[in-house]
């Protein structure tokens, strides 16, 4: 079975910017808690449920992905998703 090098690379990046004490208390499989299209995809995330927007956890509409963070929402710090590139991958 072929896997999608995409959802390859996001799960190395999640590894990367989790410890592995946070990837066992998620359970299930890494996709299921990071959208591939919104927070998981994002060069701010910092852990299962933060990032440099919204340090005290990102809003349940945005990171189920109802919401998209592309536009100002309440509480942003004025910052926006930025999707991982390989030309921000060291940031």
């Amino acid at each position: 079975m072929a896997r999608d090098p995409k959802i390859v690379k996001l799960r190395k990046i999640m590894k990367e910017k989790m410890g592995p004490e946070e990837i066992g208390r998620m359970g299930g499989k890494m996709e299921d808690h990071f959208k591939p299209w919104l927070c998981g995809a994002c060069i701010f995330l910092k852990d299962a449920r933060t990032c440099r927007a919204f340090p005290e956890g990102i809003p349940e509409e945005i990171w189920e992905g109802r919401v998209s963070h592309d536009k100002p929402y309440p509480g942003d710090n004025g910052i926006r998703f930025v999707r991982i590139s390989p030309r921000n991958m060291s940031e």
